[in-house]
């Protein structure tokens, strides 16, 4: 085994993301515009991580919930609802807030092109009501195939002979995770790939005018990432405040280098379950409330 390897093996898998992230932000500064042209090796590392994500979710809930029984899935049910309040809560405090900090700037124009923009119309139930499935699935309509993949669920608690399709759904969302877990090897080099073209490309006349939102939204969002929700989760459970923030760390960066948390499903589940299974919690009931609660978390909606 070469040198490298030994050193690299010594680091753990956020360690990994992090050190790549800066990196490609020292080498995107160092190099300048043509770092851009490797963006196209960060966004096949995206496209990667979204290869797998909604068809885990589809057959994890649905497997999740169909092998619960009717008591145990009423109780995951109202600890979902009472979870996502809280986060809820968390975030819509902060979001309230988060403008106070910005500055009251007036435009020197008369006239801004927002006036004539046609704003997005929000069609909620195509977001959410999943009319054609593979529609849904097609254009990565996420809450719709999880609404969807609930409805299946509670519906084959009730089925009777559902073992060969429990046994089916099981082995699919084990070898999805397994794909999913060789691209989350290629991590570092994903993340060095999108960071050093973001970092090349960045015109510094217009980080200069965003700087001071820039630095309130990140002390928000750190704020919300390294100490509410964390300690929020320490206080509820057995896990450490820094095995929380370990276990979490290397899909936290992962999403802040992609701008997508829908990628990091798959990686939040399989971490949650690797926490469980430290602790001796791994069990039918917390594998399924994990295959449940991440999904459904992030659709009604995400944080």
């Amino acid at each position: 085994m070469s040198p490298i390897k030994n050193i690299y093996n010594k680091f753990s898998p956020f360690q990994r993301v992090i050190i790549a992230l800066l990196l490609g932000i020292a080498s995107g500064i160092f190099i300048g515009e043509p770092a851009g042209q490797i963006e196209i090796l960060g966004n096949i590392y995206i496209s990667l991580l979204q290869m797998t994500v909604l068809p885990y979710v589809l057959v994890s809930i649905i497997g999740g919930l169909g092998r619960l029984d009717r008591n145990m899935a009423t109780t995951i049910g109202s600890r979902a609802v009472k979870i996502i309040l809280v986060l809820w809560l968390a975030v819509m405090t902060t979001l309230l807030f988060l403008p106070l900090a910005y500055p009251n700037w007036e435009t020197g124009g008369f006239f801004s092109t927002s006036m004539i923009a046609e704003p997005s119309v929000f069609n909620f139930i195509k977001l959410y009501i999943p009319a054609n499935i593979f529609s849904s699935l097609s254009e990565t309509i996420v809450p719709a195939v999880v609404l969807f993949s609930l409805l299946m669920g509670v519906a084959l608690i009730q089925v009777k002979n559902k073992e060969t399709f429990l046994t089916l759904t099981t082995n699919i969302s084990d070898s999805l995770m397994k794909v999913a877990s060789y691209v989350t090897k290629l991590a570092p080099l994903g993340i060095f790939a999108i960071s050093a073209s973001a970092a090349g490309t960045l015109e510094v006349e217009e980080l200069g005018r965003l700087q001071v939102f820039l630095w309130v939204y990140i002390t928000a969002a750190a704020l919300l990432a390294f100490v509410l929700l964390p300690l929020l989760i320490h206080w509820a459970t057995p896990f450490s405040y820094r095995e929380v923030l370990s276990t979490a760390g290397e899909a936290m960066i992962t999403a802040i280098a992609t701008g997508s948390v829908l990628v990091v499903l798959p990686m939040i589940i399989d971490r949650s379950k690797e926490l469980l299974k430290k602790h001796n919690m791994d069990c039918e009931e917390t594998d399924s409330t994990v295959d449940v609660l991440v999904p459904t978390a992030y659709s009604f909606p995400n944080s």
